[in-house]
């Protein structure tokens, strides 16, 4: 059900923000979405898995509180290797 929450998140940006790195080319976005979204399934096909016998193993909570760990600490590492600066908003003129 996570990983579905987390595709529900980023499914709907996902093609905007390919098309900002590709310079607006719709066919090279669409070749990107759907190779992401291929690897995206590839994952969940062959880890899904590897995460039911760890969570059989050990107790499931814990698995489930680590790989949720490893989400977080892969998106703070994403965002601080951004190369994008925040935008500073404009004075409010009267």
């Amino acid at each position: 059900m996570l990983d579905m929450v987390a595709l529900g998140l980023i499914a709907p940006v996902l093609p905007n923000l390919i098309l900002g790195f590709v310079n607006n080319d719709m066919a090279r976005t669409a070749i990107w979405n759907g190779i992401f979204l291929t690897v995206f399934a590839a994952m969940q096909f062959f880890f899904s898995p590897v995460i039911g016998v760890l969570s059989d193993r050990f107790h499931g909570q814990i698995v489930h509180i680590g790989a949720s760990g490893g989400e977080v600490f892969s998106s703070r590492r994403a965002n601080r290797c951004s190369t994008t600066r925040p935008h500073s908003k404009p004075p409010l003129s009267r």
